[in-house]
């Protein structure tokens, strides 16, 4: 297992297809980085990303050291597997993301549940098909699991727990669908046919909104959607065929001496080659709107103010005043609106001009108006700052946000402090020696405590430690993880007890962590009781050492507690 730059993070065997448990049929991530391989005997395995296998799971019976049935064609989810027999029934393993507790080293509490979609209907039909692909659109606790399965027969198949239905569209497919991809939040389903038709439904498959005639004879490798925008189709040798809205496309050329590997994400594609990883992401509308050439939009007006202010040209100023005051308001005379003659009351003899009142009030406006211009402008400018990668283009746009803030007396800058706090964070874990290029939006979706846990998981506990301090955040359960972590290594084996407790204790105290409840039970876990009696004693909470000392056998003493 590598990170996304390279760097080795763990390896060991796996058995060969030539072994009792057959061959590897699906590899895969859920959501929580646990791997899941999926072998023909039915063998289904869950591991951290160090490969310390967490749970394995046999779905069938063996009778001399023979299984009954076989799987033949499987899908992993974020949340776990979903399997298919060679006689068409779909077994379910799911739930494989349970949070243990409060302690990244613990880790995730697989309890997996096991169970049949229904599929009778399915088996039932004569000539029997087989299963060409399958794809899995709900798995939320309010609705169930949800399968999407296309049939060699030509049909489209919609499964859950307890219902099976045929679903059928308007127009029913030319030949049989052999790809299905849902779109990363739901909503659309791409799906590829045998004749080479690329079909966009709706995810309830009744609204076909896409059809797009790729003129292949040979099936794709992969079908993925970069993002909610357009769908990603690869066939080795040939590159990248991106189809979009309107049946736009086209093609990225990747030569067949450089394999690649498409992973879809939220928001956007990793493409994986022999030598690096790229990313493709629709560009954002901030930043679009402020690198267009010839943008007038407010947020680049603003930008050019900002590069026009640093070379100190004076037209910073002139842009800087059409969006913070009415060009009325500045050039004309009060009451008189631009290509207006001005009005005289014949009767007054001193000819004076009279000054409306609803002219005054639309000047207000406009003055409000202008300034509702520069917060979106520094809005836009905050948000393209985030989306970036590079980190000089970074502080390019936050030196104009910055620079258009000045010139807004209430403007609150919290989220500007939060950018700059959040793109700290994101480049220190775009560094290679980390190798966690995650983008602005998947960091706002899945929060700071997420990343705390994907840094413990690869024992970046330095790293980790910095990113609290930084962000104002406990790193108690951080410190918790180091802890266990430390007495667990085999080279503690040698360590004395005293030395253990004198090391933790110490970083305990630097980062103000009060509770040792855990650290007992880690000690507990690995045959030192001695150990664990001198964290037990450190823990300040009666009850935790109570139930720990009722883990340990030692009634009399829990009693005395």
């Amino acid at each position: 297992i590598f990170s996304a730059s390279g760097n080795l993070i763990s390896e060991r065997s796996f058995p060969t297809s030539k072994g009792e448990e057959g061959r590897l049929v699906k590899l895969g991530w859920t959501a929580n980085e646990m791997l899941v391989t999926v072998q023909e005997s039915g063998l289904i395995k869950f591991s951290d990303i160090n490969v310390d296998q967490a749970k394995q799971v046999q779905l069938f019976t063996k009778e001399n050291n023979k299984v009954s049935e076989t799987i033949s064609i499987a899908v992993i989810h974020s949340h776990g597997v979903i399997a298919v027999t060679s006689d068409l029934r779909f077994i379910a393993v799911s739930n494989a993301s349970s949070k243990a507790d409060n302690v990244f080293h613990k880790g995730y509490k697989l309890d997996l549940n096991v169970f049949y979609l229904q599929s009778a209907p399915i088996r039932q039909l004569r000539p029997q098909p087989y299963v060409t692909a399958l794809e899995v659109i709900d798995h939320s606790e309010a609705n169930g699991l949800e399968l999407i399965v296309a049939l060699s027969n030509k049909e489209l198949w919609k499964l859950s727990e307890n219902n099976a239905h045929e679903v059928l569209s308007l127009e029913p497919l030319n030949s049989p669908a052999i790809a299905l991809s849902l779109s990363p939040g739901g909503g659309f389903v791409a799906c590829y046919t045998a004749s080479g038709l690329l079909l966009v439904f709706k995810d309830d498959l009744t609204n076909q909104i896409m059809e797009f005639e790729t003129r292949s004879k040979d099936p794709p490798k992969q079908l993925v959607w970069c993002g909610q925008d357009c769908v990603l189709m690869h066939w080795p040798g040939l590159g990248i065929l991106m189809v979009g809205p309107g049946e736009h496309f086209t093609n990225l050329y990747y030569a067949a001496s450089n394999p690649l590997v498409l992973a879809p994400e939220i928001d956007c594609c990793r493409i994986i080659t022999q030598f690096s990883i790229e990313l493709l992401q629709r560009v954002p509308e901030s930043i679009e709107a402020i690198c267009n050439i010839g943008s007038t939009d407010p947020a680049a007006m603003l930008f050019d103010a900002m590069e026009a202010f640093q070379d100190g040209d004076p037209k910073a100023d002139d842009h800087i005043r059409a969006m913070t005051k009415s060009y009325e308001q500045t050039h004309s005379v009060p009451g008189i609106e631009i290509g207006e003659e001005p009005k005289y009351d014949s009767d007054d003899p001193s000819n004076e001009i009279k000054v409306s009142d609803s002219n005054e009030s639309k000047s207000a406006e406009k003055d409000e108006e202008a300034g509702v211009m520069l917060r979106d402008a520094v809005t836009a400018c905050i948000n393209a700052a985030a989306a970036q990668f590079d980190s000089n283009e970074q502080k390019a746009l936050l030196r104009a946000a910055s620079y258009g803030k000045s010139f807004l007396s209430d403007f609150d800058s919290e989220d500007f402090v939060a950018c700059c706090r959040k793109l700290r964070v994101l480049n220190a874990l775009r560094d290679r020696k980390v190798g966690m290029p995650l983008t602005s939006y998947q960091y706002d979706l899945i929060g700071s405590n997420v990343i705390l846990e994907m840094l413990v998981r690869r024992k970046m506990y330095k790293l980790a430690l910095q990113v609290c301090k930084h962000l104002k955040i406990s790193c108690d359960a951080v410190v918790l993880s180091w802890a266990c972590e430390k007495i667990s290594k085999p080279e503690s084996a040698e360590m004395s007890d005293e030395s253990l407790k004198s090391i933790i204790l110490k970083k305990f105290i630097e980062e103000n962590v009060g509770s040792y409840a855990e650290v007992a039970r880690t000690a507990t876990s690995i045959k030192r009781q001695k150990l664990a009696k001198i964290f037990l004693e450190l823990e300040p909470n009666s009850r935790r050492q109570v139930e720990l000392l009722c883990e340990l056998g030692e009634y009399e003493s829990a009693t005395k507690k």
